[in-house]
């Protein structure tokens, strides 16, 4: 072996407690990284020195040999409970933490947690298997008109929603590991995450569209039956446009111009609607401009502001009542399958369908190529057969 190898030294990647910075959307920052394997995430600051100095806390408290402590013994419902009243209303007040998201922690507290066989148990003595036995048994509420009248009945929830509640009971753990100190682990983390199911959308043919509009006229024109009319058939034709039910809600006959609209960012459309921060924004700058049908350039060409889907009293619509007029609409009849959403995967199949590029198409629908593939692109039998009759030898 020479001398020059000899003199070498081999360097052996050491952990980096430094983290990694991060700027959000909304402007604010955290910090996040790796301690010995185990992934650490810092809290949302106004600055970034703020958020490097929690993310050092947390890292250190990682680092730190765990203490037992010998505290009264709490409950995981009173804990969750104190950390909703204390540290995350103090979050949403800095606007740290978007008020949706307190009000779905604060949802799931009063609803799965409170009263339940995993909220009466010690914090301390909380293992993985309770929390798969609490997860395994989510249900979705029963929801009635004001009348009583039964309308969506009470069912397993979905993996996707399993997933978020898990993520809260996540959050509600990992502070009462690395800040408190109560315990010496998450019990979550070990926890096997619900698959993602695949969502399927129905999609709607030629004839069906034709029976959707005849049926937006089904009201008389009494008692406001012709504005109902109105804007059930905007609901229609927007969504045969390919707008989902938050676009639509923040369209502007404003944004109408050249036979065409261009949807704005839906974080400065829906703030009026209590829809603070949205982290799952189609584009980042949501400056495209999509043509509309002839069909919809009438409604759109009339000399009016303001929102193109308003309440009566002239307000923005939110998603969840744009959802109930439609299933309203649609009850009774062979479309009570139906939503909103499927119109715009109809219209995502029509581009596909027609020999549109993918370019176009994911424009069109304001997404990326690659999530429009991944949501909207499917492969069936019938189409592989045709594309191989296609091909020439």
């Amino acid at each position: 072996m020479s001398k020059q190898q000899t003199n070498r030294t081999i360097k052996t990647r050491q952990p980096n407690h430094q983290g990694t910075p991060q700027k959000l959307p909304n402007g604010t920052y955290r910090y996040q990284g790796y301690v010995n394997g185990q992934r650490i995430s810092g809290s949302v600051k106004k600055l970034l020195k703020d958020a490097k100095a929690d993310y050092i806390e947390r890292v250190n408290a990682v680092l730190a040999p765990v203490q037992q402590v010998d505290a009264v013994p709490i409950s995981l419902e009173d804990y969750t409970y104190d950390l909703l009243k204390g540290l995350f209303m103090a979050r949403q007040d800095q606007e740290l933490l978007s008020p949706k998201t307190w009000q779905l922690y604060e949802q799931i507290y009063r609803i799965n947690i409170k009263g339940s066989e995993l909220g009466g148990l010690e914090l301390v003595k909380v293992v993985p298997s309770d929390i798969e036995l609490w997860a395994s048994a989510l249900r979705t509420r029963e929801r009635k008109t004001q009348k009583g009248k039964k309308v969506f009945p009470s069912r397993p929830m979905k993996n996707s929603s399993k997933r978020r509640y898990l993520g809260m009971l996540q959050s509600v753990f990992e502070h009462a590991h690395v800040s408190d100190r109560i315990i010496p682990s998450n019990p979550v983390a070990k926890v096997p995450k619900p698959a993602e199911e695949e969502v399927f959308a129905r999609s709607l043919t030629q004839n069906d569209r034709r029976s959707l509009l005849k049926m937006c006229a089904s009201e008389s024109d009494e008692n406001g039956g012709k504005w109902r009319n109105e804007r059930r058939k905007l609901i229609v034709l927007l969504g045969m446009n390919g707008f989902g039910p938050a676009e639509i809600c923040g369209l502007k006959f404003e944004d109408f111009s050249d036979g065409g609209l261009t949807p704005k960012r839906q974080t400065q459309r829906l703030g009026a609607l209590g829809v603070v921060h949205r982290s799952r924004l189609k584009t980042r700058k949501r400056s495209s401009w999509v043509i509309v049908r002839k069909e919809l350039v009438p409604y759109l060409r009339e000399s009016k502001t303001g929102w193109i889907v308003p309440t009566q009293d002239g307000k923005p619509m939110e998603p969840g009542n744009l959802r109930k007029v439609f299933q309203r609409m649609v009850a009774g009849t062979e479309f009570a399958d139906v939503n909103p959403y499927d119109l715009r995967h109809t219209f995502a199949n029509e581009l596909i369908d027609n020999g549109i590029d993918v370019k176009t198409a994911a424009d069109m629908m304001r997404h990326s190529v690659e999530v429009f593939l991944k949501r909207y692109v499917r492969s069936n039998r019938d189409k592989q057969v045709e594309a191989m009759k296609k091909l020439k030898l």
